[in-house]
């Protein structure tokens, strides 16, 4: 690529040359600072690095002047090398109702260490944001960083959950999408794009993806495709999100299903293929360019409401049946309790690995799981 220096010499053949030199130095220098260098380097001690300008998380989703535009992002930052935070532990969780068994679940959050909880769906069930809230922060505080996405039960209050949720950003910053239930947050380096039923991946994923520097991406909704849980839930998302952020390589974390199950590494969602070259129970792989990838996705609808029963994919015990597409089943029919699933990014030093577990009010570990990124 022609720099401002090549073209500088192109101009000024005589200059001496030290002082060419000189000129393509700081040529250098200028391109890699406009190419996000100094981002990386601030990644592990705060994420995005506007963040760290905006403790508050009231970043109002403006690009800054001068900031790349999509034609700019090298390969290299499609790729992701933006790292989170090391040893980033997040909870995610689902279905959670107000009851006491949702307390015992933040709680857990909060034993268990997590920097913030993604909530997938479905918080109250009596259209009551005020008692879900108070109850959130009775146990996490008025700022512990909760990431909340819409669910059926959600719909009918869903504004009545954001004045609140603005003040759970935890210094993250959000920028909007196409409605208020579609958004991306960025904390300490983890990408989180929110989606409701109804949304379809050009519209609602792809624009905030698709040129996204960051290693380590999720996709978060609330309801399903019926091959995508294991109890009696239909097709309600389409396939088309699931297999975007796929191409992404995104995981996929959803609620709905009052169960916990997570897949292997898939390189198809429409078909479910398990992919031959990371097809562990427990070793998980993901990545992606934008048109091919591969990933896996969570149910994680223990967070309190209630309990239901395996369905689909039986028996019941491992390994499980529909062509060995979950890694792991937790439901009624293996005696499950409330919980949440615990994923910890950019562990061991190395900023392209993650482990994970789902772990019981309880405190059963029912599962444990590595993750490596492309």
């Amino acid at each position: 690529m022609e720099t401002q220096g090549d073209r500088d010499q192109q101009k000024e053949p005589r200059k001496a040359p030290l002082a060419r030199m000189f000129g393509l130095a700081v040529s250098v220098i200028v391109l890699a600072l406009s190419m996000g260098t100094g981002v990386s380097a601030c990644a592990g001690a705060g994420g995005d690095e506007r963040a760290n300008d905006d403790p508050q998380g009231v970043y109002d989703g403006q690009e800054e002047e001068g900031a790349l535009e999509p034609s700019e992002t090298t390969s290299a930052a499609l790729n992701g090398t933006v790292s989170t935070d090391p040893n980033l532990k997040i909870a995610f969780i689902g279905d959670t109702g107000t009851g006491s068994s949702f307390t015992s679940v933040l709680n857990l959050v909060l034993s268990e260490g997590a920097a913030a909880v993604v909530v997938n769906g479905d918080m109250s069930y009596s259209a009551n944001p005020t008692t879900w809230w108070n109850q959130v922060e009775s146990v996490l505080g008025t700022t512990f960083p909760v990431f909340i996405s819409r669910g059926n039960h959600d719909d009918s209050s869903w504004s009545g959950y954001l004045p609140k949720a603005a003040n759970h950003l935890g210094g993250a910053t959000r920028v909007a999408g196409a409605h208020d239930a579609n958004y991306k947050t960025t904390f300490r380096g983890l990408v989180l794009v929110t989606a409701k039923k109804g949304d379809n991946g050009a519209t609602h994923i792809t624009p905030f993806l698709d040129t996204d520097t960051h290693i380590w991406k999720i996709c978060q909704w609330h309801q399903n495709q019926a091959a995508m849980q294991v109890g009696g839930k239909g097709d309600e998302m389409g396939w088309d999100v699931y297999e975007t952020c796929r191409k992404q390589g995104a995981i996929i974390q959803t609620g709905h299903e009052h169960s916990y199950e997570r897949t292997r590494t898939l390189t198809n969602m429409t078909s479910q293929t398990v992919d031959p070259t990371c097809n562990g129970a427990g070793v998980l792989c993901v990545g992606g360019d934008g048109t091919n990838g591969r990933t896996f996705v969570t149910v994680a609808g223990l967070g309190g409401n209630s309990i239901r029963t395996q369905t689909r994919c039986t028996p019941t015990t491992f390994p499980y049946g529909c062509s060995n597409t979950w890694g792991f089943i937790y439901t009624s029919n293996q005696s499950a309790n409330y919980g949440a699933q615990f994923i910890t990014f950019n562990v061991g030093g190395n900023p392209k690995a993650a482990t994970g577990y789902f772990k019981t009010i309880s405190g059963t570990t029912a599962e444990t799981f590595s993750i490596t990124h492309d």
